[in-house]
């Protein structure tokens, strides 16, 4: 059975009962860890030391903002949403009808390219996230 435990500033993660670790995977303890595996290591401390990690180590996704952009603007495309409907439920109404005609037409752009990317994603781009 997995355990983990406090040793020398860092959280061993181990898995067998020896009195040293042989550092099979140690972690700083004020380190940042990943978030792809945050809960799962979580998960492992809660259950060895019953204690849960504050959220504070885990930094969130940084992308995760644009990302959830993007995933949003390909639903409402999906669903068959023009990009003026998309932009006015992601951006706001208020803003969309004062920089929608405008000649530079940074929110259509911004619109097309979420949903560019949004698209990319579905057909096989979200394996980068992976490598």
């Amino acid at each position: 059975m997995p355990w983990l435990q406090p040793w020398d500033g860092l959280l061993v993660r181990g898995w067998s009962q020896a009195t040293k670790p042989s550092h099979q995977e140690a972690i700083p303890a004020n380190a940042h860890a990943n978030p792809a595996s945050a809960g799962s290591f979580n998960h492992e401390y809660q259950q060895a030391l019953g204690q849960q990690l504050p959220a504070r180590l885990f930094a969130p996704e940084k992308r995760g903002v644009r990302l959830s952009f993007v995933l949003r603007a390909l639903d409402g495309s999906l669903a068959g949403a023009p990009h003026r409907e998309l932009a006015e439920v992601l951006i706001g109404q208020r803003r969309v009808h004062a920089d929608w005609a405008d000649p530079r037409d940074h929110l259509r752009d911004r619109i097309r390219r979420a949903v560019s990317r949004g698209r990319a994603l579905m057909n096989g781009g979200y394996r980068d996230f992976l490598i």
